[in-house]
C-alpha cells in the first residue's frame, strides 16, 4: 500500500504565463519524520514548455526499509495543448517508465521496462482538461480576478486518461517561513473527485506552492518549499512505519480463520463516513444500514461475472505490471503445467499455478515496494504484491483472464488484519480467489477492498479507494463457521 499514498504527494506545482527555468526543492515528512524529497524543474524552449516531478521516500515495512522513487514529466505547449506525459516508477525492481503522446483525436501509450517495450493506442480524453502548467494559468488568472473557488479538470498519471475534477477555495492570507524569510501566501483548500484526502495548499504571492499539507487517516504528510540539502538530508533515527502502524485489530469471538469455512464480519470507519465494499469472488456484501457494512467471506466462494467483465480485453492482456507476455513467465507456466493432461480444467491449472507460485518465490520479505510479475520472475523474491501480479500474469499466459484483489488478510500470530494483495481468476464465468502467500488458496480471512487489471496507467484508479481505509477501519468478528 506503500505505492498508493505517494500519489497524495504529489500536487501541481507552481507556475507563471511565461514559463522561465525554475528548480525548487521540497522534504516531504510523515507525522513531523523526514520521510523524502520532491524536486520540481520547469523550463521552456520555444514554444515547449516542460514540468518534472521527482519524488524519492525512505519509509519501513515491519522494521525493513524500503525506498520508492517516481517522476512524472509533462510537456505542452504556450497555449496549453498536451504534448505528452511521462510517469516513471522505481519500486525495488527494474523501473517501469509510460509515455502517453497526445495526437487529436488519440493518445498513443508506451510502456518500458528494461529492453521489453509495448505500444497501444487509447482513445483520446474527452472534454476539456488542464496540464499542470495550464492549470497554474488558470489558477492565477481566477485568483487575481478573486475568485474564492476555481474548478477544472486535469489528467493525473496514476489514474490514467481520465480526467479528475480539482477544486481549489480560498482559505485566506497567512505568512509562512520558507528559506529563512517569512513569506506572505494565501491558503487553499484543495480536493480532488476520486481522492479521499484534502489537502491545503500555500501559494506565495508569485505564485508558487511552498507548502503542501494532507492529513490522512494514517499520518499527516507535509511537504514544504526548502534547499537541496535539507530536502535530501537523511533523517537520523527510524524512517516511518507504514505497516505495522496500519494493522487492524478486529473485536469479536476470534477463531482460527485461516482453517474456516465462512465468516461474517461488521464493518465501520473510525471517521464515519459511508463505506462501500464489493462482492466479488469469495465476498459477499449482506448487509448496509446506519453507516455499518455486514460482510460474509466464503472460502470455496466465488461470484458470477458480469456480461462487461467478461468481455473485457483488460483481464487477458499483459501489462507493465501483469507482463504475462514475458518470456520468463511463459517458462515458469509451462514448467508449472506440464504434468498435466491436455484436458485438464481451468480449475485444475488455475490451483497448479497458484501452487507453484508459492513455492517459487522463495525470498519471502517486505524490501520490495511492488515489483513487476517479470522481476519476481527473475528475482523469486517479495511480499503478497509480487506474489499476486506473478499468479495474475501466469494465469493470463495460460488462458485464464485474471486480475488483483486488494484488501485485508487476517495474521493469527499477531490477531490482527494487514493490508494483503492475492489474485483473482476468471474461471467458468466466475470470479474465484487464489492466494498464492498461503497454503489455502483463500480463506474467510480475507476482506476485498478492490479489485483491479493493473492496465497500463489505469491500474491506480481501481485501487484509490483503499487510500480513504489506511487506518481507518474498524472490524467486529461476528461468526466464524
Amino acid at each position: 500500500m506503500i505505492r498508493m499514498w505517494i500519489l497524495m504527494v504529489t500536487v501541481l506545482t507552481a507556475t507563471t504565463t511565461a514559463v522561465a527555468d525554475v528548480q525548487e526543492w521540497f522534504q516531504i515528512t510523515l507525522n513531523s519524520t523526514p520521510a523524502g524529497w520532491q524536486h520540481v524543474v520547469e523550463s521552456a524552449s520555444g514554444d515547449l514548455r516542460t514540468h518534472a516531478n521527482v519524488e524519492e521516500m525512505r519509509l519501513a515495512r515491519a522494521g525493513t526499509e524500503v525506498k520508492i522513487r517516481s517522476s512524472t514529466v509533462w510537456v505542452d505547449r504556450a497555449n496549453g495543448t498536451p504534448v505528452s506525459m511521462t510517469w516513471k516508477q522505481e519500486l525495488g525492481g527494474q523501473p517501469v517508465e509510460t509515455t502517453w503522446t497526445f495526437e487529436t483525436d488519440s493518445v498513443n501509450v508506451r510502456v518500458q521496462q528494461g529492453t521489453r517495450t509495448s505500444v497501444s493506442q487509447q482513445p483520446a480524453p474527452e472534454g476539456i482538461w488542464l496540464t499542470p502548467l495550464a492549470a497554474r494559468d488558470f489558477l492565477k488568472q481566477r485568483s487575481e480576478a478573486g475568485a474564492n473557488e476555481i474548478v477544472y479538470r486535469t489528467i493525473m498519471p496514476d489514474l490514467g486518461l481520465l480526467p479528475v475534477m480539482q477544486t481549489w477555495k480560498r482559505v485566506g492570507p497567512s505568512v509562512l517561513n520558507i528559506l529563512g524569510r517569512p513569506r506572505p501566501v494565501t491558503e487553499w483548500s484543495v480536493t480532488t473527485a476520486g481522492l479521499p484526502v484534502e489537502m491545503s495548499v500555500w501559494i506565495s504571492k508569485d505564485w508558487r506552492n511552498v507548502r503542501t499539507t494532507m492529513k490522512a487517516a494514517f499520518g499527516n504528510i507535509c511537504s514544504t518549499m526548502t534547499d537541496q540539502t535539507t530536502a535530501q538530508s537523511l533523517h537520523a533515527g527510524p524512517v516511518p512505519e507504514l505497516f505495522v502502524s496500519l494493522f487492524v485489530q478486529p473485536t469479536g469471538t476470534i477463531k482460527d480463520l485461516a482453517k474456516a469455512d465462512r465468516a461474517q464480519m461488521k464493518l465501520t470507519t473510525v471517521d464515519g463516513e459511508a463505506l462501500r465494499l464489493p462482492s466479488a469472488g469469495g465476498q459477499s456484501v449482506v448487509n448496509e444500514a446506519d453507516g455499518q457494512l455486514t460482510i460474509e467471506v466464503a472460502a470455496e466462494g466465488s461470484s458470477e461475472a458480469t456480461p462487461a467483465e467478461l468481455e473485457d480485453p483488460s483481464y487477458r492482456a499483459a501489462s507493465g505490471m501483469i507482463n504475462s507476455d514475458d518470456e520468463a513467465i511463459q517458462k515458469l507456466r509451462d514448467v508449472a503445467l506440464k504434468p498435466m493432461s491436455a484436458d485438464a480444467t481451468d480449475a485444475l491449472k488455475a490451483e497448479t499455478l497458484r501452487r507453484y507460485v508459492t513455492s517459487y518465490i522463495t525470498s519471502k520479505g517486505l524490501s520490495t515496494a511492488f515489483a513487476t510479475a517479470s522481476d519476481a520472475a527473475r528475482t523469486r523474491a517479495g511480499d503478497c504484491s509480487e506474489h499476486g501480479v506473478l499468479l495474475a500474469a501466469m494465469l493470463r499466459s495460460a488462458g485464464i483472464p485474471s486480475r488483483v484483489a486488494s484488501g485485508l488478510v487476517y495474521m493469527d500470530q499477531i490477531n490482527a488484519f494487514g493490508w494483503h494483495m492475492w489474485t483473482q481468476g476468471l474461471i467458468d464465468g466466475r470470479w474465484v480467489d487464489l492466494d498464492a502467500t498461503m497454503p489455502r488458496a483463500f480463506s474467510p480471512g480475507h476482506v476485498l477492498v478492490a479489485t483491479s487489471a493493473m492496465s497500463d496507467g489505469d491500474g491506480q484508479r481501481e485501487l484509490v479507494g483503499l487510500i480513504g481505509l489506511l487506518g481507518n477501519l474498524n472490524i467486529e468478528i461476528v461468526q466464524v463457521d
